[in-house]
């Protein structure tokens, strides 16, 4: 069981830094396609093709780019995340997957972290396995800007989540009044953020 686990996870970071195809849409409009990986510090590491000199390029010169796991697609978009600074006091920069698109945006961050799990024949001690689900963070954004909200709770029950879903959805009476009714799941930021891009009139 420990190896599946440990199998899983590298696999999902292999993929996360392997060179693979990628295709990037600049802010000048222009696309470029190549080779590539996402590097330290949101950076991208760019190629035209193998024997090509790489180049490095990140959130000031690209808005998105899409890369190719073998059969599956995944994007991403640059997006500054308001409130945070990195430790160099500058602006927090993030590459973010966008998972809902309209006047209000969904975009989330996954990764893969460590749980606590039994080990020995009589379940006595405690052993760190890497979980082969993703945790999601999520960040809201208005369309057209740049600047995300970061969700440090997935709980939309809370009290956090409320003074946030006021910011972004107060043009929408019947959607706040469905939240406070906690008529969707306790977990269900995506239900609502699909919700108020589906039928909250803007």
């Amino acid at each position: 069981m420990r190896k599946i686990f440990m199998l899983t996870f590298f696999i999902a970071v292999s993929n996360l830094i392997a060179q693979n195809k990628i295709t990037m849409t600049l802010r000048d409009g222009s696309i470029l396609t190549g080779i590539g990986k996402i590097g330290n510090y949101n950076k991208i590491i760019f190629k035209k093709d193998k024997n090509d000199e790489k180049s490095i390029y990140d959130y000031k010169s690209v808005k998105n780019i899409v890369i190719t796991y073998g059969e599956k697609e995944r994007k991403y978009e640059y997006k500054i995340v308001e409130g945070n600074t990195n430790t160099n006091g500058n602006s927090l920069i993030k590459l973010l997957e966008p998972i809902d698109i309209g006047n209000v945006n969904l975009f989330g961050e996954y990764s893969y972290g460590a749980i606590p799990v039994p080990m020995g024949s009589n379940g006595t001690g405690m052993n760190m396995m890497y979980s082969s689900s993703p945790k999601t963070t999520y960040f809201l954004s208005r369309k057209g800007e740049d600047i995300v909200t970061q969700l440090y709770t997935n709980n939309t029950y809370s009290k956090k989540f409320m003074t946030i879903a006021e910011k972004y959805f107060e043009d929408c009476p019947k959607l706040l009044n469905k939240i406070k009714s906690k008529h969707f799941n306790r977990y269900g930021i995506e239900s609502i953020v699909s919700y108020y891009n589906n039928y909250c009139e803007n």
